[in-house]
């Protein structure tokens, strides 16, 4: 069952939220506090999780694109790749950005808006934190599996650390991270995250698929459904608020 935003988040909330996708970051643009999770003490650091997994042609495949062999990374707080930023509010809620296949720049722009807002922002680079310098030539499905092995972590992470007080969590993907974060909502007990914002599914969920029912608040973004745009708001991607925004609330076993 399908049912508007507002039935299951604060009025409020979603409609902060809901801002993003109608203001231009060429309006507002200030400078904030940012710092990289690598500044955490040494004890929060953990480089055991990060592992070298290689590139393997797939099978059948004509075109060259490759699969990832191998285990892959978990969430390592001090890795490089790890972007903190702080609106430097007290509590400010903290929004976790999941990246497509072109990497952590995905979220660049949209990381920015979020700031605007007054939230506080978490990305990472699943390929880099994987070992890869640049993004490897791979399917939606080893894309995926990097990008959700360290967004649990992250969201882990960011629920039980203090060093850094924030308020509600969030998680924003877009493509292949909205596709990962399309099935964290199906699978993450409720509670946990406040709310999912998914940009743009990989092709529909090609990969790892998308959940059949959901758990948490979803908040989807159909680009299919939106009207034109006489220019690009937050990323090449986004469109304004005449957007038709959607909320799936059907449940579904809670296994994280």
């Amino acid at each position: 069952m399908q049912t508007h935003i507002r039935t299951r988040l604060p009025n409020t909330a979603w409609s902060k939220i809901r801002i993003v996708f109608g203001v231009t970051l060429l309006l507002s643009c200030h400078s904030f506090p940012a710092f990289a999770i690598g500044n955490l003490p040494a004890s929060e650091c953990r480089p055991e999780l990060i592992e070298s997994p290689r590139l393997v042609k797939a099978k059948g495949s004509k075109s060259g694109v490759n699969k990832v062999a191998g285990k892959v990374s978990k969430f390592d707080p001090c890795h490089s790749s790890v972007s903190f930023k702080n609106p430097a509010s007290k509590s400010p809620p903290l929004i976790i950005l999941l990246h497509g296949g072109g990497g952590a720049k995905d979220v660049a722009a949209i990381d920015q808006a979020f700031l605007n807002m007054g939230m506080a922002t978490l990305s990472f680079d699943a390929f880099k934190m994987n070992g890869f310098k640049k993004t490897p030539f791979i399917n939606n499905w080893a894309r995926q599996r990097m990008i959700w092995s360290i967004s649990l972590g992250a969201y882990k992470w960011a629920l039980k650390q203090s060093h850094y007080p924030v308020g509600d969590v969030y998680i924003y993907g877009i493509s292949n991270g909205a596709t990962v974060t399309t099935n964290l909502a199906g699978l993450t007990k409720p509670g946990r995250i406040k709310g999912f914002i998914a940009e743009g599914t990989s092709n529909g969920g090609a990969g790892m698929g998308l959940p059949n029912t959901l758990k948490n608040p979803l908040l989807m973004v159909y680009l299919s459904l939106c009207q034109k745009a006489p220019q690009r708001i937050a990323t090449s991607s986004m469109r304004p608020m005449e957007c038709q925004l959607r909320l799936k609330t059907r449940q579904s076993k809670s296994i994280i």
